[in-house]
């Protein structure tokens, strides 16, 4: 009897023929792929092997684990996530936007994928991933966002609509109105104007935009004058340097110069000065 199969951990399913390139003793895991070559586990991070070069989309997969690396076997429906912590927000496209008006990719969603602004339980990976989990029910507030969004009107006048389903709203606006005026935006670019692109709508997401855009050139203006000085300041460094470096060598070649000169010169007479004076009167006629 093969008392190995004891040793597996709980949830590991039975093994299969196609895990052998794995190595002997791996084990089935149902893991999330978030892409990349590599697979995280709850305890580590696996080297992914694959039969091919094609890298799979991301979601979840039937893994053999053996040591540290993973061999894809194929898809997987989602394991059990109840033991993971909970985050709840409401969807923007494939993301989710979280009560403090962050936005995070959400991943593994299904294939009907639930329609903008429905609120949505996530799971939060070890690694910090965001995993979907399931759909929540939908009150009065998801609808009269939508029909807002149809209607291209603010929501001033709602009430009772949660935090990350008005920054959800807000978002929705600053990226159609970036499509329109061609202005490309991130929703961290919008959260600062999350309360008033809500309460003023389109012509709120306009103002933004156009403030960004001028941040955007006065601040390459700004980069491009920092430049331009950094470069004029090299520029007389470099001036500076050579010049002393010309004034160096000009220097060491004249004091070169002058000890050839000196080693040349005859050698003169180095008698006293008196006695010289008297030899040179002593040989001058007196008249």
């Amino acid at each position: 009897m093969d008392f190995r199969k004891f040793l597996k951990s709980p949830g590991a399913a039975t093994g299969d023929p196609a895990a052998g390139s794995a190595g002997a003793g791996a084990e089935d895991q149902v893991l999330p792929y978030f892409g990349g070559l590599q697979v995280d586990s709850r305890e580590r991070r696996l080297r992914l092997r694959l039969d091919g070069d094609e890298r799979p989309q991301p979601g979840f997969y039937r893994f053999a684990v053996g040591g540290r690396s993973a061999c894809l076997l194929g898809p997987a429906e989602a394991p059990p996530l109840d033991d993971l912590p909970a985050v709840r927000g409401h969807l923007l496209g494939s993301r989710l936007v979280l009560p403090s008006g962050a936005v995070e990719p959400l991943f593994c969603l299904p294939e009907e994928v639930p329609p903008r602004c429905a609120p949505i339980v996530a799971r939060r990976w070890p690694t910090g991933e965001l995993l979907y989990d399931q759909l929540e029910f939908e009150g009065d507030a998801e609808e009269a966002v939508r029909r807002a969004l149809q209607d291209e009107q603010p929501l001033a006048r709602l009430k009772g609509v949660p935090a990350s389903l008005r920054a959800a709203f807000a978002y929705t606006v600053g990226e159609r109105a970036a499509q329109r005026l061609a202005i490309p935006v991130s929703p961290l670019e919008l959260l600062a104007y999350v309360a008033a692109i809500a309460e003023r709508g389109g012509a709120a997401a306009t103002e933004a935009l156009v403030r960004l855009q001028e941040e955007r050139r006065a601040y390459v203006r700004r980069r491009e004058q920092e430049l331009r000085a950094a470069t004029a300041a090299a520029q007389v460094a470099a001036r500076e340097q050579q010049r002393a470096e010309a004034q160096a060598a000009a220097a060491a070649q004249s004091a070169d110069s002058r000890r050839s000169t000196s080693r040349f010169q005859p050698n003169r007479d180095r008698r006293p000065a008196p006695r010289v004076a008297e030899e040179r009167a002593r040989k001058t006629p007196p008249w």
